[in-house]
């Protein structure tokens, strides 16, 4: 069924519910046997249930059903999904009148003997297919060719209320420029490299504590060197019992002196434990605590300060925990406001062409090298061409969209058969 789309249904709240509007035409019940049917004749077969689409607007002779909507709406995915119930409801409601306007416009090409090439189009869809080395099942491509025959029809309606060329005209596009200016306003932007270090999160500790615990309890179910290892340490650890950080100091001496015991002799489950206490010094050994990253952050400051950006690269590539590691910490350009208020002040203020000073975002510890740097500035005529072109077609498009469609809607029969509302409440 099209219309049982998991991946579209987690997006929203409500979805599940309304799919629940589904309607069953049979029941699972037996049918009942005639009343002259031969005594000890075979009961008649069960009929299984069988999902319908629910239809939910008639328009203009086309019925739209709960599975062309859901299609609508994995097709048009929202930018942002929603996170309110208020919201879903907007969604699908909008969606419907969108998938309304469609529909009429669809009609009108039909009307006007709109004949597409059908086979080229399947061409086309093969020949993506085989450039991006995709496999698709034969339904999937089957949907896809609908909704590129849909688009083109869609299109085609379209030329009829609009008898304009589809290209924008030099003087539009300076006109455009020149109204929009203050649109194309660019932040400040900075080229850089990022050095990342990053402290064991209180989260990673109490885990690590959680762990040690366990295994300290399990030293005590089975008597044995390390059963006789952990008496001797009980009465320090219930002294310290109350104090958190001392308690884990203790068990990770009491681990570190577990790893080091001579294991000739032992059963499987003490080499077990003996093979854990390793496990668990090697996971503390690990650990980094904010003043620890700080002090080898400050050490390895001082060592580049004063190197090129070469060097800095090579340590990003050899020690950083942050992102594009392998590229050298490279972020490329980043516009001021993208990141935290630390990250703009050291970015910002810092020197060009060298490495500023450490600062914290969270648990991680960074240092920036700054490749080059530009002030705010309106973007140039040249530089946002391309893109301005983009937008007024599409607002050229959207414009003639909600004439064609507002001129179609007087002319057609339009009745709601469900309400969103209600399909998204059940």
């Amino acid at each position: 069924m099209r219309f049982l789309v998991v991946s579209l249904l987690a997006l929203v709240f409500g979805v599940f519910n309304a799919l629940k509007a589904v309607e069953t035409t049979a029941s699972t019940a037996p049918v009942p046997a005639e009343a002259d049917a031969a005594p000890g004749a075979a009961p008649e077969a069960e009929i299984p249930a069988q999902l319908v689409d629910r239809s939910i607007r008639y328009v203009s002779g086309k019925v739209l059903t709960l599975g062309d909507l859901v299609d609508h709406l994995q097709t048009n995915r929202p930018r942002q999904n929603p996170t309110t119930q208020a919201q879903v409801s907007t969604l699908w409601r909008d969606a419907l009148e969108r998938l309304t306007d469609d529909t009429l416009l669809v009609l009108f090409a039909e009307e006007k003997g709109v004949a597409l090439d059908r086979t080229m189009i399947s061409r086309k869809i093969m020949d993506d297919l085989k450039a991006s080395g995709r496999l698709l099942p034969p339904d999937e491509i089957a949907r896809w060719r609908e909704q590129m025959i849909r688009r083109e029809m869609i299109r085609a309606a379209l030329s009829f209320f609009d008898q304009r060329s589809g290209n924008v005209t030099p003087d539009e596009l300076l006109a455009a420029y020149t109204e929009r200016r203050e649109s194309f306003r660019r932040p400040a932007r900075a080229q850089v490299l990022q050095f990342v270090l990053r402290a064991t999160s209180d989260q990673e500790i109490a885990a690590l504590s959680d762990a040690i615990e366990a295994w300290f309890r399990k030293l005590q179910e089975k008597p044995g060197p390390l059963a006789d290892l952990a008496a001797a340490r009980l009465d320090a650890l219930l002294a310290v019992a109350s104090d958190p950080v001392e308690k884990n100091i203790q068990l990770v001496a009491l681990a570190a002196e577990a790893a080091a015991l001579d294991p000739a002799g032992w059963d499987k489950r003490s080499l077990g434990l003996r093979d854990e206490a390793a496990r668990l010094g090697e996971r503390r050994a690990a650990q980094r605590t904010q003043a620890d990253i700080a002090a080898k952050m400050d050490a390895l400051h001082a060592d580049v300060k004063n190197g090129d950006e070469a060097a800095f690269r090579t340590l990003v590539k050899a020690q950083s925990q942050g992102p594009r590691r392998e590229d050298g910490g490279d972020l490329g350009w980043i516009e001021r406001g993208s990141f935290t208020p630390a990250f703009d002040e050291a970015v910002f203020s810092g020197p060009v062409g060298g490495v500023g000073e450490p600062f914290w975002v969270a648990e991680a510890c960074c240092l920036t090298w700054v490749m080059a740097r530009d002030d705010a500035k309106v973007r140039s005529f040249a530089e946002v061409c391309g893109e301005l072109e983009s937008t007024l077609r599409r607002e050229r498009t959207d414009a003639v969209f909600a004439r064609a469609a507002g001129i179609l809607r007087q002319r057609s029969t339009i009745r709601d058969l469900a309400s969103i509302d209600e399909l998204l409440s059940r």
